[in-house]
């Protein structure tokens, strides 16, 4: 587990840039494994990147050190890599781990190395009873940028352009955007995550909440913003109701399609 935190990325070629990461990640001793973790490069949503870890090992158990397999959730790639994490050297605070990441993960194509801290729990439980309920899942929200017609309480209606992407973890924490234009002719106000919630009835996605903060720029601070999504019942496609509480200090509501992935363990 490795909660939100900034850490210092090391490229192959010499260069360093500040980046905010946060995992959470289960591994079974067959190999099976699910979790995932969030990159966010300084810079705009273009620098994030979410993954979803897939299998796993423990390579040397007296480092220890463990090797993992991930896909890339956001931007989208087939292609697995391989994640490795071992303790760090010298001073480093107690609970760091150095990650070594093989494979283009950084928004220019080089391999990735940094050191965070976490922390490691161990339980002693059969594989045969390993269920859902103890390994507990995450979600991936996905909604690709498309036009939606937003309401207000005290303006006609208008459309803007929408885009929501994140990972959110079973301890609450979560990573991710939001990003929803202004009126015609401005830019778009994005929703940096830093928190949240989904819930599920019977497997189905009923509604979540996400907690977050609109980005600045200049001497303006960063403003809470609560975003709620709710299921929309009989939609013929994956249609979500959202409400955004404290944008630019109204309240809006829209629809838009939304796919929300829940990753478990499954069955071997």
């Amino acid at each position: 587990m490795f909660h939100s935190q900034q850490v210092t990325l090391a490229r192959a070629n010499g260069t360093k840039t500040r980046a905010d990461f946060v995992s959470e990640i289960a591994l079974l001793s067959d190999g099976r494994a699910n979790g995932g973790f969030g990159l966010w490069e300084e810079g705009g949503p273009d620098h994030l990147s979410l993954y979803h870890i897939v299998a796993g090992r423990v390579v040397n158990r007296l480092g220890p050190f463990y090797e993992f397999k991930a896909r890339r959730l956001f931007p989208a790639s087939e292609d697995q890599f391989t994640i490795n994490f071992r303790r760090a050297p010298g001073q480093a605070p107690a609970g760091s781990v150095t990650f070594f990441i093989d494979g283009p993960v950084s928004t220019d194509g080089q391999p990735l190395g940094f050191t965070a801290e976490g922390s490691v729990h161990s339980r002693s439980t059969p594989i045969a009873s390993v269920t859902d309920l103890i390994i507990e899942p995450f979600e991936y929200i996905n909604a690709p940028p498309q036009t939606v017609i937003v309401e207000t309480r005290r303006d006609s209606d208008s459309t803007a352009l929408f885009e929501n992407v994140g990972l959110v973890f079973p301890d609450g924490e979560a990573i991710g955007f939001a990003s929803l234009s202004q009126a015609e002719g401005s830019g778009p106000v994005e929703i940096r995550y830093t928190g949240g919630r989904l819930h599920f009835d019977d497997e189905e996605f009923s509604w979540g909440l996400l907690r977050g903060r609109t980005t600045s720029k200049g001497q303006a601070r960063p403003l809470p913003v609560l975003l709620v999504i709710a299921d929309q019942l009989d939609a013929s496609e994956p249609c979500r109701i959202y409400d955004i509480a404290g944008w630019q200090g109204r309240t809006v509501q829209f629809e838009a399609e939304t796919l929300i992935t829940r990753f478990t363990i499954g069955e071997r």
